[in-house]
């Protein structure tokens, strides 16, 4: 079969697929054929018919046409929300019940109008790409969990709007059906959507999420290189050059930056209500924490990060 009549066949078998998430399947199937998946996602775009918007180019030296380049929506998810409380990395199973039931306790008593479960709130750990324990929960057992706790939340919270980013440990069940199972990939069924049914809305992986003037990651959005500075909060800013909030590392950090024009800047990463001594890292400098966000009608924001010291907020 030819290149092109590979890139038919798949473009038929996954008509929903994105061009690129075509030609890396193309690619991953067919490795011996095409050099480099840039080279299959040309052919698929050659079976498509997709030129694209013409666009020319002028110089002294040259006059060319070329397509318009795909794109990926970037566009935030914006929470309508006033009074906002931010959990994160739960990992589900291992989790810590007693700082979840603080955390949520204490924004209960807040008198929050918007939940965001902001990432890694369960753990998928049969589906890492690291060395497991066959002995540990199985993936279809995590599930389980992760619904209950959504229907918890959702009766103890009645009325409050609940948002599920999904983010790095999420990914993990992505990346093992693209690896295991790519032509599965794109069934409705084997969704996250599917998974937790219709619980509470879904913003995909590495979308970003706006309150206010304030914006929010999961906080692997930028690489691990975030974390290294001994300030997290402060490795966030060197990135985002504005007002952002992250979990990720699993720590409780604040920077705050004033430039020339005395306009304000700040950052600050979230703790987890995880288990701290998890036996892949049982000696860390993590701690649990949650946050709460009041946004005004001019976006305006105040942020308050809460760390859970020996069952006390601090």
């Amino acid at each position: 079969m030819s290149k092109a009549q590979k890139a038919r066949d798949i473009v038929e078998r996954f008509p929903h697929l994105s061009k690129k998430k075509l030609g890396e399947l193309l690619f991953k199937e067919n490795s011996l054929l095409f050099k480099d998946a840039e080279e299959a996602r040309m052919h698929v775009r050659a079976v498509t018919g997709a030129k694209g918007k013409q666009t020319v180019i002028q110089t002294d030296k040259y006059i060319g046409v070329l397509p318009d380049g795909e794109k990926n929506d970037f566009s935030p998810f914006v929470l309508k929300g006033k009074r906002i409380g931010i959990i994160n990395d739960l990992h589900i199973p291992y989790h810590d019940l007693q700082a979840i039931q603080i955390a949520l306790t204490e924004l209960k008593r807040l008198g929050i109008d918007t939940l965001l479960l902001n990432g890694d709130i369960i753990d998928c750990y049969q589906l890492s790409r690291w060395e497991k324990d066959p002995n540990k929960r199985s993936f279809q057992h995590e599930i389980k969990m992760l619904n209950d706790f959504l229907d918890d939340i959702k009766k103890y919270f009645n009325g409050v709007e609940i948002i599920y980013k999904l983010a790095n440990h999420e990914e993990r069940y992505e990346k093992f059906l693209l690896q295991k199972a790519p032509e599965l990939f794109d069934l409705e069924i084997l969704s996250w959507k599917s998974l937790i049914g219709d619980r509470v809305p879904i913003v995909k992986n590495k979308r970003p999420i706006k309150a206010g003037k304030l914006n929010i990651l999961h906080g692997h959005e930028f690489g691990e290189s975030i974390f290294s500075p001994v300030n997290a909060a402060r490795g966030l800013y060197l990135k985002s050059k504005t007002s952002t909030a992250a979990g990720h590392s699993h720590v409780t950090s604040e920077h705050i930056e004033r430039d020339l024009n005395d306009s304000i800047t700040g950052c600050w990463s979230i703790g987890c209500l995880s288990d701290l001594h998890p036996d892949y890292r049982p000696v860390n400098k993590w701690n649990h924490g949650f946050a709460f966000v009041m946004v005004d009608n001019d976006g305006d924001f105040e942020m308050h990060n809460y760390k859970i010291i020996n069952g006390k907020i601090r």
